[in-house]
C-alpha cells in the first residue's frame, strides 16, 4: 500500500513541475487515449451482416431461421422476412 502512495504522490509532484502548456497537452493526451479506448469497444460491438438468402418463402425462411437458431448463428431478417443475412 505505501508503494501505490509513493508512486501517487511522485506522480502527483511531477504533474505539478509541468509548464500549464506541458499539463494540457498530458490530459488531452489521455483524453484521446480514453475516446479511442471506447471508439474500439464500440467497433468490437457490431457485426456486419451479409446476405445468405433472398427472396425466400415464409416457409423456406422459417426453416433456414431454425436452423441458424440450432447453431446458434447470429442472423437479421430483412424484406418483410424474406431475405436473411448472417
Amino acid at each position: 500500500m505505501d508503494f501505490l502512495k509513493n508512486l501517487l504522490e511522485k506522480g502527483k509532484d511531477r504533474f505539478q513541475r509541468l509548464s500549464g502548456s506541458q499539463r494540457l497537452f498530458l490530459l488531452a493526451l489521455v483524453g484521446a487515449g480514453i475516446l479511442a479506448g471506447l471508439f474500439l469497444i464500440f467497433l468490437s460491438g457490431t457485426t456486419d451482416y451479409g446476405v445468405l438468402f433472398t427472396n425466400l418463402s415464409q416457409e423456406d425462411a422459417g426453416a433456414i431461421v431454425t436452423k441458424l437458431k440450432g447453431k446458434k448463428v447470429p442472423y437479421r431478417l430483412e424484406s418483410g422476412g424474406t431475405a436473411i443475412l448472417v
